[in-house]
C-alpha cells in the first residue's frame, strides 16, 4: 500500500510544481565504515525527507529509521513520518 500512497503524493506534488525524488539511494556507515546501503522514500525539495508507511500505528522502529537517515544526509534536518 505504501507504493500508493507514494504515488498520490507525486501526483500532489507534481500538480503543485514542488520538486521531489522518490526512493533516494542513501549509503549507511556504522563507525565510518559503509555497511549497506538504503533507501529515503521521498526527498522534496532537497530539504524534507518523507517516509510513508501503511501501519495502524507507528512503531519506535520506524522513528529510529528516518532518524538514521537524517544522520546518513547530514545536510537534510526535517522529516514527515507519515502513517497511512
Amino acid at each position: 500500500m505504501e507504493s500508493v500512497y507514494e504515488e498520490a503524493l507525486c501526483i500532489e506534488l507534481n500538480l503543485r510544481n514542488i520538486p521531489f525524488e522518490r526512493q533516494v539511494p542513501i549509503d549507511v556507515e556504522y563507525k565510518g565504515t559503509m555497511v549497506g546501503q538504503g533507501r529515503i522514500d521521498m526527498l522534496i525539495a532537497k530539504l524534507l525527507i518523507v517516509e510513508l508507511k501503511a501501519v495502524e500505528a507507528l512503531a519506535p522502529i520506524h522513528s529510529a529509521q528516518t532518524i538514521s537517515y537524517l544522520k546518513a544526509t547530514e545536510k537534510i534536518s526535517r522529516f514527515w513520518l507519515i502513517s497511512m
